[in-house]
């Protein structure tokens, strides 16, 4: 039941996401008329909050209660919805303490969750469990979306909100059945675990993906002006609901194919191909945006960033039960977040300067940027790939 729970629990916060990252995003940019201040603002807060939240809980006196944190985590994300049904079109005027109440909310979600996530599955079953969970994630992606796209058309998203409100509650009950399998002594000994990784290149590079990652595909500026884009482009929540539906579909194919792939010959020149495509279809929105690009670019994105995506997660996460590592998950997991988190705040630091200024047209040269650390992501990615096959 352990594993189990915790595997709905995250299937039932990938649907919370949804609402979040794709609906909200509409109403949020709606209620502040299309300010990028306002929007790079509001996360660049929760980002902060976030990385704040992680050292806090990171302390060896409180990181024994881990699973009693993952459970306020969730109550806060309860509560951050609660006040955004609360304010409705006034949240701009309380817009940096909700952000603040969001980021407590996924602090004291990830960085426990993420420990034990490390301890339910086995590397040997994680590239199969990985693949299934992201295929059942997809599915709700396709499914998700477009329920709410045709029901915000008629409920508002406060409406919807409070349904969304109901699986906060089965989350936090269901967590109630997780338990802490984690082997770590609860002593924090940051100089000691970096003395260890300067000799073990694959917790290295473990390190490095996770910071490119926050500038690029995890949930770093990148897919924040990709949202903005969407939602400029296809006004309706209908149209996003629908478009977001077919993405998923890609997704979830994609996700099959890698969890039941055995030859992995072809994952080089797969990535190489996904991150020219990337590339081109980076510097042609930037160049000349239409809808006709953006669609390709979101195609790319599905299936080859999910490949990318899911493989840099699997070394990531593999890398947590490497023999020392395995005892200082807590060291190795608040390295991971802090790089993460840093580098979100310095793309959203970036969206904030566009925003100053009040061109929207300028995120283009964050598209431009983003080709860089996405290309060193890539490179990373294929070189642990590579290394971990031959240390098997």
């Amino acid at each position: 039941m352990d594993r189990k729970a915790f595997s709905l629990i995250n299937v039932l916060r990938n649907i919370v996401t949804i609402y979040f990252d794709i609906f909200f995003v509409i109403y949020f940019l709606n209620i502040v008329n299309y300010n990028i201040f306002h929007f790079a603002m509001f996360y660049l807060i929760v980002f902060i909050t976030i990385l704040l939240s992680f050292w806090f809980l990171s302390t060896s006196s409180r990181l024994k209660y881990k699973i009693y944190y993952y459970r306020i985590g969730i109550s806060i994300t309860a509560l951050y919805l609660a006040l955004v049904m609360l304010f409705r079109e006034d949240i701009v005027n309380y817009l940096y303490l909700v952000a603040i109440v969001k980021g407590l909310g996924d602090g004291f979600y990830f960085y426990p969750r993420n420990i034990l996530n490390s301890t339910k599955i086995s590397n040997k079953e994680r590239k199969e469990y990985n693949g299934l969970m992201s295929a059942i994630n997809g599915a709700s992606t396709v499914l998700v979306p477009l329920l709410l796209g045709v029901v915000l058309n008629y409920y508002s998203y406060v409406d919807v909100g409070k349904i969304v409100f109901i699986l906060m509650i089965v989350m936090f009950v269901l967590s109630f059945y997780v338990k802490d399998n984690d082997e770590s002594d609860g002593r924090i000994s940051l100089i000691k675990f970096y003395k260890h990784i300067k000799k073990d290149s694959l917790v290295q590079s473990a390190l490095i993906m996770q910071f490119l990652q926050g500038f690029t595909i995890g949930s770093g500026v990148l897919v924040g002006v990709m949202t903005i884009y969407k939602v400029l482009y296809f006004e309706s929540n209908l149209y996003i609901g629908i478009l977001n539906s077919l993405l998923g579909i890609l997704t979830i194919l994609t996700s099959i194919i890698y969890a039941h792939s055995k030859k992995e010959k072809y994952f080089k020149a797969i990535s190489v191909i996904t991150l020219v495509l990337m590339s081109i279809s980076l510097v042609l929105l930037g160049i000349s945006a239409n809808n006709v690009v953006f669609i390709l670019y979101l195609i790319i994105y599905a299936i080859g960033i999910t490949l990318i995506s899911l493989t840099a997660d699997n070394i990531i996460v593999n890398a947590s039960n490497h023999i020392y590592v395995r005892f200082h998950r807590a060291e190795y997991h608040l390295l991971l977040e802090t790089l993460l988190e840093i580098a979100r705040i310095i793309g959203y630091g970036v969206l904030l300067c566009v925003g100053i200024t009040g061109r929207i047209e300028l995120m283009k040269f964050i598209l431009f940027y983003s080709i860089v650390p996405l290309t060193i992501l890539v490179i990373y990615v294929i070189n642990a790939k590579e290394k971990e096959v031959k240390d098997k």
